[in-house]
């Protein structure tokens, strides 16, 4: 009798258990993921062309050259082992086998939307890294299909900086699956003699989630959980239109002309900022027109919502926090340092999926960058004088 009692209660255990797990499927596996056993390819100094790859205060830098096809033949050359491995073990956690047929289709569909000089870089990364060019397709669009990119921003303008220069602190909440993390890569476009683009992500990221160009305008991406979802096939993908946006503007205001009548793929925060002492929010969302969100009492702050919905207030125990940093520095007439912005970095960043913190200083052409360890708003933070990636003829 007890033998019986025990197997049933076995087997209800067993049925329960796998009614939960298939009920949680994706979310367990996500969870499993975060702890996988990664390979690591170390990036190497090479050449290729007159594109090359190199470190700088021990940070990978790649600097690429040439027509788009060109800069992508050497992107895929010179990380090509590094594209693989995020491709196998990041992007197929990041959307499960089962939904690849449906994420190409939909990558498919956004590739007529894209440019293209990008469709060129992306071959030409495909053609020489030897990875179908759907994958890398899908490698600069998947952003689209799903919300991942959970960050935070606070930016003090010359008034209120101790430099007496705008200071834009970043942080880069973005799940990792024990990999992203180790793989973290700057990408310098050099697109002509007088403009070049700054791009701080990943191997086989044509597009940008944080960057500044030659002319000092800075752009980083916070995914917004507001603003909707619909319709995100017929627009350009929200990392392109970052890099568009850099390849040609040169300041706030310009990146106020470029969205006046443009729309993206997904609902973003971008938070914007340039060399004349300007910052805006644009609140850019695949179904409305973009809204503007400028300084109060020379700060600007975002998180990962809209700050007006609907008629009502978004914001999270992040951006309320920010929300008091402001109101006391201004209330007792404080100046923000590096110091205190690397603070404010470190309360609000998101643990585990701290990937990337930095503060940008447009200005300068420069950035304090910390990276490589999880969470990095707690590591070190190193200073990049980007005039000598713009200029790398430059003594160092």
């Amino acid at each position: 009798m007890k033998k019986k009692i025990i197997i049933g209660a076995l087997l209800t255990v067993t049925i329960l258990l796998s009614v939960f797990y298939y009920a949680n499927q994706d979310k367990l596996n996500l969870l499993f993921a975060r702890y996988q056993s990664v390979p690591y390819f170390p990036y190497k100094v090479g050449r290729y062309g007159k594109s090359y790859l190199t470190y700088h205060k021990g940070i990978p830098v790649l600097h690429l050259y040439g027509s788009p096809k060109e800069r992508g033949n050497a992107m895929g050359r010179l990380v090509r082992e590094q594209v693989k491995v995020l491709v196998s073990h990041f992007l197929h956690k990041m959307l499960p086998p089962k939904k690849w047929p449906v994420a190409h289709s939909k990558a498919k569909q956004l590739e007529k939307n894209i440019p293209a000089e990008y469709i060129e870089e992306m071959k030409g990364l495909s053609e020489s890294s030897g990875i179908a060019y759907k994958d890398i397709l899908l490698a600069n669009t998947f952003l689209e299909m799903q919300s991942t990119i959970y960050c935070s921003v606070f930016t003090a303008h010359k008034e209120k900086s101790a430099s007496g220069k705008l200071i834009l602190g970043r942080n880069l909440d973005f799940e990792s699956f024990n990999v992203a993390h180790l793989y973290d890569l700057i990408v310098v476009h050099h697109l002509s003699k007088d403009h070049s683009v700054v791009s701080i992500g990943w191997p086989g990221l044509i597009g940008v989630i944080s960057g500044m160009n030659s002319r000092g305008l800075s752009a980083t991406m916070l995914v917004s959980l507001t603003g909707g979802w619909e319709s995100v096939t017929d627009k350009v993908p929200s990392t392109i239109a970052y890099r568009m946006l850099l390849d040609r503007e040169h300041s706030v205001k310009g990146a106020y002309r470029f969205f006046r009548n443009r729309t993206i793929a997904s609902s973003n925060n971008l938070a914007v900022a340039d060399s004349h002492n300007e910052s805006a929010v644009f609140e850019l969302s695949p179904v409305r027109k973009t809204r503007i969100r400028r300084p109060t009492n020379n700060f600007l702050y975002c998180t990962n919502y809209f700050l007006v919905e609907e008629g009502k207030s978004q914001r999270d125990k992040r951006y309320s926090y920010l929300q008091g940093k402001a109101s006391t520095y201004s209330k007792h007439r404080e100046k923000v340092n590096l110091p205190r912005l690397k603070s404010i970095l470190r309360k609000v960043a998101l643990g585990r999926n701290n990937l990337q913190a930095m503060i940008l200083q447009p200005e300068d052409r420069k950035i304090y960058l910390s990276m490589d360890k999880i969470p990095a708003a707690s590591g070190t933070y190193l200073e990049l004088d980007l005039n000598l990636f713009f200029n790398p003829e430059l003594k160092q």
